[in-house]
């Protein structure tokens, strides 16, 4: 017997935020956003270091990939409803990827505004990993931004069939065989009063037929018969032994 337990059903009350949860909420967010824009501040100083002056294209598209992006598909993850699950998974793995971008961009400026106050040369590989966190930024943002795209663009669409589409082999349904019941006996408790009343009788009639070759055998040794489980030949065999 299959028992089925019933989930338990919660109401939208159960889940409201209390007035201290609902302010740390807020806190929360401001929190995020000032991150945010200390490290986008940090990454525009980086970027002085790495393009001219007069490129100020490359220095707003840097911030925007970096740290633009990072707020952009954090808001994106939480607000906007995806057609697909894969495309929710997708914005929430980019906004860990941009932000960890973002941190090391503010690291590496942290690293070369250190040399204001304490004089040392700049170690070159460093401005080659600052390149590199750059290049990746646009790289993999443009390559999630079409994905995401793609993806949820192809999932408002009807579904296209193509003349060279291979036809589907659909395989039989298999059919539940018919259960065989098979006669069972009668036992002793499906036979009926009268039946039962005949069978007793029958086996004391029986057992008072072979009381006297019991009797016999009790009173002679025991010797090889020659004729087994016919009773009429077992008697005849006891009268004459020989």
């Amino acid at each position: 017997m299959t028992t089925h337990t019933q989930q338990p059903t919660y109401e939208e009350e159960d889940f409201q935020q209390s007035g201290g949860g609902w302010w740390i909420h807020k806190i929360g967010i401001i929190a995020y956003v000032a991150v945010i824009v200390a490290f986008a501040i940090q990454t525009l100083e980086l970027v002085n270091w790495l393009f001219p002056a007069d490129n100020q294209f490359m220095k707003i598209v840097t911030v925007f990939v970096a740290d633009g992006c990072a707020t952009g598909w954090a808001m994106a993850e939480m607000f906007y409803r995806f057609r697909l699950r894969r495309s929710k998974h997708l914005a929430f793995g980019m906004w860990i990827v941009t932000f960890i971008l973002s941190t090391a961009a503010t690291v590496i400026q942290m690293y070369l505004s250190s040399t204001n106050n304490i004089p040392h040369k700049i170690d070159p590989s460093v401005i080659t990993i600052a390149y590199g966190v750059v290049i990746l930024a646009f790289v993999i943002n443009i390559i999630a931004i079409t994905v995401i795209i793609r993806m949820e663009h192809s999932a408002g669409q009807p579904q296209h069939i193509y003349l060279d589409d291979k036809p589907k082999v659909k395989r039989p349904i298999p059919v539940a065989q018919p259960v065989q019941v098979t006669q069972v006996p009668a036992t002793a408790a499906q036979l009926s009063p009268v039946d039962v009343e005949w069978l007793a009788k029958l086996i004391a009639q029986r057992q008072e037929q072979d009381k006297p070759i019991l009797e016999e055998r009790a009173g002679q040794p025991s010797h090889t018969r020659r004729y087994s489980g016919d009773l009429q030949l077992e008697r005849e065999e006891d009268a004459n032994p020989s």
